[in-house]
């Protein structure tokens, strides 16, 4: 952390040497990072520092609750239910735009795995694997976001969010928001995402089915 740190201070001197942005005869600030509707962006694109930060976020929420995942008169299911609304929605929120590569899965799965330990008393590697977790929060991740798209491509092409999504079809990246599609066009994808039936079933196919599994073994 401390070198990380360092680091920015470095990159924060660097950006503010470069030529600024004039608004009138007001001089814009030049910033490394700044947050927008919640989520932290940053100069170079990197999308770690953002779910880095809600992944610090989560973990004080979940130490914050302590007390609930040390109950002994509550069902696990009862407390899983309560992790998922009051921690993984933080630590997700902005999860649409991030890249699911290697390293963003790795920050993401480790967390999960510690906050899961704290509440089931397993190991920490018996949640971190994916075999063996009680809640695999990289699969509910990608649930949510295929069932997003879903709504997205059966919209009215006007839209902004609509354009974008075309974007990323048209350039695809490791792990983008549709990395759970597969479709020669873009016209094929919308002509899938007209069917709601197959579309659902896709969703319990890819993730769905598997993280509904996985909670109704916990809680019995």
């Amino acid at each position: 952390t401390a070198k990380r740190d360092v680091m920015k201070d470095k990159l924060e001197e660097l950006q503010n040497a470069l030529l600024h942005v004039h608004w009138g005869d007001l001089e814009i600030k030049n910033v490394w990072q700044f947050k927008y509707l919640g989520s932290t962006f940053q100069a170079d694109g990197d999308q770690l520092s953002d779910i880095r930060r809600r992944v610090a976020m989560a973990i004080t929420r979940a130490g914050q609750l302590r007390n609930i995942w040390a109950a002994p008169n509550l069902p696990l299911k009862l407390k899983l239910q309560l992790y998922k609304s009051a921690c993984c929605s933080i630590l997700t929120y902005g999860s649409e735009a991030w890249l699911l590569n290697d390293k963003a899965n790795k920050i993401i799965n480790g967390a999960n795995a510690g906050m899961l330990s704290h509440i089931t008393g397993r190991s920490y590697h018996q949640e971190a694997s994916p075999t063996t977790t009680t809640f695999n929060l990289m699969k509910w991740i990608r649930a949510r976001r295929l069932k997003w798209v879903d709504h997205i491509l059966r919209a009215d092409d006007g839209p902004l969010i609509k354009r974008a999504l075309h974007h990323i079809f048209d350039h695809p990246q490791t792990g983008d928001i549709l990395m759970d599609t597969s479709a020669g066009s873009w016209q094929q994808l919308q002509k899938q995402a007209s069917d709601r039936d197959a579309w659902r079933k896709k969703v319990k196919r890819v993730t769905g089915g598997v993280v509904h599994k996985e909670l109704a073994a916990a809680s019995k």
